[in-house]
């Protein structure tokens, strides 16, 4: 992995984390169900320095952007996570009151997981498309780490006596 591309990671996870904790702590004393967005944001801060500690500890941060791929808007439910930034892309009624695909983007960190609370009708679901390339980003190097640790197990192997 490039270095350019190790400290984007790095400042996606560990810096988007940390804005995250800042942001929730001073909600943690108020309404209950902070302590989940909380948590979630720790676990994205957590793989990001797992990662600087060691760069092919890479599973950790695959989970980390798993988790903020989902975009569930519907009534009765909300996830929405994103560290540092996302370009979501959704289907669903849009203000005019047509069914469509809707795009939008931010740079900052937001966690909302809601059960309750939403207006009838009012819905969308979709992806943090920024999340899901750097996911299919991992996916890739931790195969192409599982494939080059196997081909030096192979070679570090003693021949087999005859």
């Amino acid at each position: 992995m490039k270095t350019w591309q190790r400290l984007l990671l790095v400042l996606v996870t560990v810096g988007g984390g940390f804005t995250g904790i800042l942001a929730i702590v001073p909600l943690l004393g108020g309404a209950g169900g902070q302590g989940l967005r909380y948590a979630m944001i720790v676990i994205v801060s957590l793989a990001g320095l797992l990662f600087v500690y060691d760069a092919n500890l890479t599973r950790p941060m695959l989970f980390a952007f798993v988790l903020q791929v989902p975009w569930v808007d519907l009534p009765g439910l909300r996830y929405q996570l994103y560290s540092a930034a996302y370009t979501a892309i959704t289907f669903g009624p849009h203000s005019n009151g047509r069914i469509g695909i809707g795009l939008s983007a931010d740079l900052g960190t937001h966690v909302e997981f809601r059960i309750g609370g939403l207006p009838e009708g009012a819905w969308s679901v979709g992806g943090n498309l920024f999340a899901l390339l750097v996911a299919l980003f991992l996916l890739k190097s931790c195969r192409t780490s599982d494939a080059s640790a196997i081909v030096g197990l192979e070679s570090q192997s003693p021949a087999p006596s005859a």
